[in-house]
């Protein structure tokens, strides 16, 4: 039986500073941070159910409220594909 790939753990992942984190959307990285996560969206865009538009507005941002709340309220199976995009975790600076 095959096993579902859960993306990274977040104790396994790099940190980023926020300045680390804007310095990487400076120069062209399409990361977004929900939940003190640091997500590479590069590769889903063309496949956000929602849009490229709508992605691309929270690169280099904190997307948590939209992700979580108001009309974005995601399910598990984006909760599920957003775990596979991990890549690090904001710290304090």
């Amino acid at each position: 039986m095959d096993t579902f790939d859960w993306g990274p753990k977040t104790e396994d992942l790099p940190t980023y500073t926020r300045k680390q984190f804007e310095d990487s959307c400076a120069e062209g990285s399409s990361l977004i941070v929900i939940e003190g996560i640091v997500h590479d969206v590069h590769q889903f865009l063309d496949n956000h159910p929602g849009g490229v538009k709508i992605l691309k507005n929270y690169i280099g941002k904190d997307a948590t409220k939209a992700f979580n709340e108001t009309v974005y309220n995601h399910s598990r199976a984006a909760r599920n594909i957003l775990s596979r995009l991990r890549v690090g975790v904001i710290t304090e600076d």
